[in-house]
């Protein structure tokens, strides 16, 4: 009940959710007193489950209802199967013998079985939630990656940029929108002499050597870091940039391309941070 308000995203408090557990497991002494019972149809075991679906989170509508008991059956088919995985995994019913396999079942359940009921439960509970979270994150985050295009001394370079609320960064001079790319994408764009001279610079902070190896400007953007300590960020303007995104493709013109010498993703999901501002741009339809 818990796992299925916290994948359900719903506020309930703990005391209905108490009681319908309570009512959930007075299901174990039915099916031992009362093995005949209506209840025990598949009908009677969808009603037991609407009705603790109901006692612990309420009835608002019935759309929200199914929701939560398609979420419950989800979470309990997800924590049932994990611990019938890990008994299956760790006990052995069988013996090979001189005349064939020998099974047996006592009835009541190994050691084995109850032991896992009782502290194989919370162990996959939380496994199962932070899979949960964690897989949530990720959809969260592939939902906010997208394809980018953009040239720069007539080079074209497409790499994978991500949606980042949290960038902000605007030229202060010029007013343009930062949007910021990794090595993997500003190597293709310069030598590796103009690389090594830019990171040399921003370290060193003296910038006027720069014009010596650049065909074009590169601009200076002076920013706060996570630190609140002032700090200065190389970018040039790319002559086209380009964001393709749910079938369409936004043509972004106020954008200065800021460099980062490090890696922004560490598992390489994405090369670029978008600013949220430039999907306020003209979007073309694509063909």
């Amino acid at each position: 009940m818990l796992l299925t308000r916290h994948m359900a995203k719903v506020n309930a408090k703990n005391w209905p959710i108490f009681i319908g557990a309570c009512v959930a497991s007075l299901f174990v002494p039915i099916t031992v007193f009362y093995p005949s019972s209506i209840l025990l149809h598949p009908v009677g075991k969808l009603c037991i489950s609407i009705l603790v679906i109901i006692i612990g989170f309420g009835f608002k509508h019935p759309k929200k209802v199914c929701r939560l008991l398609l979420t419950f059956y989800f979470v309990t088919f997800a924590l049932g199967g994990a611990l019938t995985a890990i008994h299956f995994f760790l006990s052995s019913p069988a013996q090979l013998s001189p005349t064939g396999i020998v099974t047996w079942s006592s009835g009541l359940g190994d050691p084995i079985s109850w032991t896992f009921v009782i502290f194989g439960f919370p162990i996959v509970w939380v496994f199962t939630k932070n899979r949960l979270d964690k897989h949530t994150l990720t959809q969260f985050q592939a939902d906010q990656i997208m394809h980018v295009s953009f040239q720069y001394n007539n080079i074209m370079v497409s790499t994978t940029g991500y949606v980042d609320s949290g960038n902000q960064l605007i030229d202060p001079i010029t007013k343009k929108n930062i949007v910021v790319c990794d090595y993997t994408v500003i190597k293709q764009l310069f030598s590796e002499e103009q690389m090594k001279q830019m990171k040399k610079a921003q370290e060193d902070y003296r910038f006027e050597k720069l014009e010596q190896y650049f065909s074009k400007p590169i601009d200076i953007v002076p920013y706060h870091g996570v630190s609140g300590q002032p700090q200065f960020m190389l970018a040039f303007k790319p002559e086209k940039f380009t964001i393709y995104y749910d079938n369409q493709q936004i043509q972004a013109s106020n954008v200065i391309v800021g460099v980062q010498f490090g890696q922004l993703a560490p598992d390489g999901s994405y090369h670029c941070l978008l600013h949220p501002a430039l999907f306020n741009q003209t979007t073309l339809q694509l063909a």
